[in-house]
């Protein structure tokens, strides 16, 4: 793996770190001026810094992830045709913001549509995800290790779909349809995946309901024996004939399918443990339907990307269920917690040919647009 990984690793875990630490400490100990002012911007500057790190590696990598290459024939693509050609496709977001950085950056540039793309999905993820939790350590740490930072590299289109859904889950809790749908449908204009999650709404409960786990189940059944169906649905979709090739019908680790399992049997086992709150039955409900989904669809690669889009709940689950972690035992449990995900995540990334050797724009010549030349 390469060590540019390992080196951002130090980085965020330092300044959330600090971040966390300032935020916890005993305020008699700081003056009433660095309470209000620089308390205050010293934590808001290390968050900054973490997420500006994993924004920069993410969006000036260079030949890292599946599908660089063909979206660097993309930029080509979306600076050759006109906005109304663009917005009269299913997928319009991604081309329209390659269509802008194209005229704005130049036709060489490509790196400034990744960036840009790395700055909508990382930065708003990050955004979101600090305004309900100030767990800044363990999340962002679990959002490195779930692999949902690393998805950004291989599914651009798709993972800026999920961090859409993943900004309007409060209308999934606070029951507003409308609005939610609306949410949906901004983020099928990313990818049309997203369409299948507008049934998270159907699925959450303000109470945990076990009729509901076992309807849950039986679909994921029905679905694991559908995957015709559900390519035919895909091709229709897409008006073609959807054709099964190697990776559709490669199966998913086991390793990838137990990860995605673990945080909702966490959550079960805390349900039969104790009584949880209205927030933690909202993301148990998250947390079996990524189960689900990872069952469902671990007989195809292809297919099993849909994950990725109740994965993104998981950082905030996990730091939610851990408040109701015996008080005894809750340090030792976050602990082995990061501990598993690393090593998954460490081996995921080392055996992925696409990510594990990094390289960035800044190894080579980088061409800047003529409007901010030094000429």
């Amino acid at each position: 793996m390469a060590p540019t990984y390992f080196i951002l690793l130090i980085f965020v875990f330092v300044n959330c770190y600090i971040a966390r630490s300032v935020l916890l400490a005993d305020s008699r100990r700081f003056s009433t001026k660095f309470n209000y002012v620089y308390r205050k911007k010293l934590i808001y500057g290390c968050i900054f810094l973490s997420s500006a790190a994993l924004i920069c590696i993410s969006g000036f990598r260079d030949y890292v992830g599946t599908d660089f290459r063909s979206y660097i024939a993309l930029y080509e693509i979306y600076g050759q045709v006109s906005f109304l050609r663009i917005f009269r496709n299913s997928e319009p977001i991604v081309p329209a913001i390659g269509k802008l950085c194209h005229i704005f950056f130049g036709p060489t540039n490509y790196q400034s549509m990744f960036f840009t793309l790395a700055v909508l999905t990382i930065g708003l993820y990050l955004v979101s995800t600090y305004r309900e939790s100030n767990d800044y350590v363990f999340v962002t740490l679990l959002f490195i290790f779930v692999g949902c930072w690393h998805g950004t590299f291989n599914g651009v289109r798709q993972y800026l779909g999920c961090t859409v859904i993943f900004l309007g889950r409060r209308y999934i809790f606070e029951r507003k349809f409308k609005q939610y749908l609306a949410v949906v449908i901004i983020a099928y204009l990313c990818h049309q995946s997203a369409l299948v999650f507008l049934g998270l709404y159907f699925l959450a409960r303000p109470k945990f309901s076990y009729s509901m786990l076992f309807l849950v189940i039986l679909v994921s059944v029905v679905l694991s024996l559908s995957y015709n169906y559900i390519g035919d649905v895909i091709g229709w979709l897409h008006d073609t004939e959807f054709e099964f090739n190697e990776y559709s019908r490669a199966k998913v680790s086991l390793q990838r399918v137990a990860v995605g399992c673990c945080p909702a049997l966490l959550g079960l086992w805390l349900l039969r443990q104790k009584q949880l709150n209205k927030v933690q039955i909202f993301y148990l409900y998250m947390m079996i339907a990524n189960a689900a989904t990872r069952l469902a669809m671990s007989g195809s690669a292809y297919f099993s990307r849909l994950g990725a889009y109740p994965g993104t709940f998981i950082p905030l689950a996990m730091s939610c269920f851990s408040d109701a972690f015996p008080v005894k035992y809750k340090k030792t449990m976050r602990l082995a917690i990061l501990i598993l995900y690393f090593g998954y995540w460490t081996y995921d990334v080392t055996h992925s040919h696409t990510l594990s050797d990094y390289h960035w724009i800044f190894e080579y010549e980088f061409e800047y647009p003529s409007w901010l030349s030094a000429e």
